[in-house]
């Protein structure tokens, strides 16, 4: 269940052996109606972030732009603010 809090979501980008991977390309998405929210790049340690509104179901998706080949993980956090 969701509160009437706002909340920001962060995640680091990694590959597939843990190497954190700066320069993603990172959006998120509402999934209700699978509309694109926002978009922000990973920094030096792969770190992003979102905040977003109360009551709002969402998704990200990053990649590395350039390398189509890297395959990875996102590990996000969700935080009430």
């Amino acid at each position: 269940m969701f509160s009437d809090r706002a909340y920001t979501i962060t995640g680091t980008c990694k590959d597939s052996g843990g190497t954190p991977l700066p320069g993603c390309i990172v959006h998120l998405f509402y999934t209700v109606a699978d509309v694109l929210a926002a978009v922000t790049e990973s920094n030096a340690s792969g770190v992003y972030s979102f905040s977003i509104g109360p009551n709002l179901a969402c998704y990200v998706v990053a990649y590395k732009p350039g390398s189509p080949d890297v395959s990875g993980t996102t590990v996000n956090t969700l935080i009430a603010i």
